[in-house]
């Protein structure tokens, strides 16, 4: 999988020839779209309201961190579960 951030900057004219890329290699493409332009064809495109610089990094953050961890529900076996311990804190 490809994974790409568009912010409504100066370089969000960039992002569309690497998705296209991506895309025509056959690769699964998710962009965490922050530019407030329509969705690139071929992409999980996820909006994220129009911003740019670090206020679009930001706005990805919960995008992504939710990506992650639900890729790791998916991949990884008994994640979460303690490993060397049975021993709760709560």
């Amino acid at each position: 999988a490809v994974v790409l951030m568009r912010g409504a900057g100066p370089d969000k004219d960039k992002i569309p020839p690497l998705a296209r890329t991506a895309v025509e290699s056959g690769a699964y493409t998710v962009v965490l779209d922050a530019s407030g332009e329509p969705a690139l064809p071929g992409t999980i495109s996820i909006a994220l309201g129009r911003a740019e610089g670090l206020a679009a990094c930001v706005a990805a953050l919960y995008a992504l961190q939710q990506m992650v961890v639900a890729t790791a529900l998916i991949t990884v076996d008994n994640i979460g579960v303690p490993l060397r311990s049975s021993k709760v804190t709560v």
